[in-house]
């Protein structure tokens, strides 16, 4: 195809894109606004991921030890405009980045079908769970999905737009999303296959708005890049030993693709019930008749989109038995909405489909949220079971803290532990102390150890750590230690946790720390 705008097909039933925006303005606010809500007030905890993300955010690197540095960013901004983190905040911003996303959906569906039908695209992708139960998590993988999902959608605008303004945009989101997590690589790499399989090669003009978006790119990328090479590029290294892996390959395989079939699964249903409701499915549905060289080369970059990424994902697993986790490639279904309306729903002429999608779709939602959180929070919770969204991180906080006032009059500035739970104490407590994740200046690059005399710390973990070579000598220093225990749950289904605390008090009473409360 060359690089020209080409015109959009009619149809009678046309739904106009205005009222369809407003439309999907009102699904995008309503899902964000119920996921954030329930997210907030029924949990009593956040998944590690999250946790992971207020104590990285803390301070604002171009990298960190495991990862690339735009999420914890984010949440250093939203942090310090909202006075700290915070569950609520967190949950919002997670799900922000699921419903800034769908736009980008929206935007490249609109382009390729018609508004009504598009928006049947936006709501199946709201449906896969990497949009709804997995983004709760704010993680790398959550953060991913707008960038991803922009990035698609300005390479096929400046293919067929040939618009200088798309490439730029192009290299801009592509940047972003690899500082955002290194596997957006292979994302982007499935834009380069699709220039081969296309013979986009042979436009001039195409070239040309590339290598636009790769300077872009390069520069954007930059400011990491030297980060990796002056600290001996910590996250590649960890990247090589999560992917180690003595599992037999094709059981990682078979997980894997288990795992998928179950996260579409609601998004195939829907569609399936759609389908079966369209009572012109087999004369108009959409699934005949590829009339045009614009459909066949739409459909074929969705194809490419969707498909590229998940093989290479899936090549090491497969040619070397390397791990693979099934959150690691939740920005690559983003095509999977349009790739199904496009196929089923493309020449729908039903009146009563978009209808029939929302009812649907709230269904599904309500659906998915209540057997969620009833198994996830509420359950465990009513059990006694110990689960991770029923731990006590409000009364860790309120303990750690009544030490802290017990033994020393300034603040807590610092605290010395795991990230889990030096994160929830930073989660909770303010003024927020920062968290010295193992006494490891590896893992906390802007802090160190002269900042443990000069500010004080507070040093927490189990006790079956206290020996460890991290903990034990800042244990033989403390001004104060004990014991304390918290009940995770309750009864034969709970668990008792056992901490070890430690007070560092500091010189000159605090007077020489560089981290004044705030």
């Amino acid at each position: 195809m060359n690089a020209i705008e080409a015109p959009m097909p009619a149809h009678s039933l046309s739904l106009p894109a205005s009222r369809a925006g407003r439309q999907l303005f009102l699904f995008g606010l309503a899902y964000l606004v119920l996921w954030t809500v329930c997210a907030a007030l029924i949990p009593r905890a956040m998944h590690i991921d999250s946790i992971e993300q207020v104590v990285w955010s803390q301070s604002l690197q171009w990298g960190y030890y495991k990862h690339p540095p735009l999420p914890s960013a984010l949440m250093h901004v939203l942090n310090a405009a909202f006075g700290g983190p915070s569950q609520a905040l967190t949950a919002f911003a997670a799900q922000g980045c699921s419903v800034a996303a769908m736009v980008y959906v929206w935007l490249l569906a609109r382009r390729m079908v018609q508004p009504r039908v598009a928006i049947v695209a936006v709501v199946l992708t709201s449906l896969l769970s990497y949009h709804t139960i997995n983004a709760l998590t704010l993680n790398h993988n959550t953060v991913s999905l707008p960038f991803t999902a922009a990035a698609l959608y300005h390479f096929y605008r400046g293919v067929v737009s040939g618009k200088r303004t798309h490439w730029l945009a192009l290299g801009v989101a592509a940047g972003l999303a690899m500082l955002t997590k290194y596997s957006a690589a292979l994302a982007l790499s499935a834009l380069f296959v699709f220039v081969i399989t296309q013979r986009l090669w042979a436009d001039a003009r195409v070239l040309r708005g590339i290598a636009l978006s790769l300077v872009v790119f390069a520069v954007v990328l930059s400011p990491h890049v030297h980060w990796l090479v002056v600290n001996n590029f910590p996250p590649i290294h960890y990247a090589e030993h999560q992917l180690d892996s003595s599992t037999n390959r094709f059981v990682v395989l078979m997980g894997f693709l288990i795992n998928q079939a179950s996260r579409v699964s609601v998004m195939a249903l829907v569609a399936w019930l759609l389908l079966r409701r369209d009572p012109a499915r087999g004369a108009s549905g959409g699934s005949k008749g590829l009339a045009t060289e614009r459909e066949r080369f739409d459909r074929h970059y969705l194809l490419v989109t969707l498909c590229t990424p998940l093989a290479l994902a899936i090549a090491p697993a497969l040619l070397r038995g390397d791990a693979l986790d099934s959150n690691w490639v939740s920005a690559y279904f983003l095509p999977a909405g349009i790739l199904l309306v496009h196929c089923f729903f493309r020449g729908n002429r039903d009146p009563l489909l978009l209808n029939r999608t929302w009812k649907l779709a709230a269904l599904a939602h309500i659906g998915i949220l209540v057997v969620f959180f009833a198994g996830a929070a509420v359950v465990p919770e009513i059990v006694g079971r110990n689960a991770r969204f029923n731990f006590p991180s409000q009364q860790l906080a309120d303990q750690a803290a009544a030490v802290w006032r017990a033994h020393e009059s300034g603040p807590m500035r610092l605290v010395v532990s795991d990230t889990w739970t030096g994160g929830n104490l930073a989660l909770h407590l303010r003024p927020e102390p920062l968290v010295f994740m193992d006494h490891d200046t590896g893992k906390s690059r802007w802090l160190e150890e002269s900042d443990l005399s000069q500010c004080g710390a507070l040093v927490l973990t189990a006790v079956a750590n206290r020996a460890a070579p991290a903990y034990a000598p800042l244990f033989s220093q403390a001004s104060a230690s004990g014991e304390f225990s918290l009940d995770w749950g309750f009864g034969a289904r709970g668990q008792v946790m056992h901490y070890a605390w430690a007070t560092l008090s500091p010189v000159q009473d605090g007077q020489l720390c560089r981290f004044k409360p705030g």
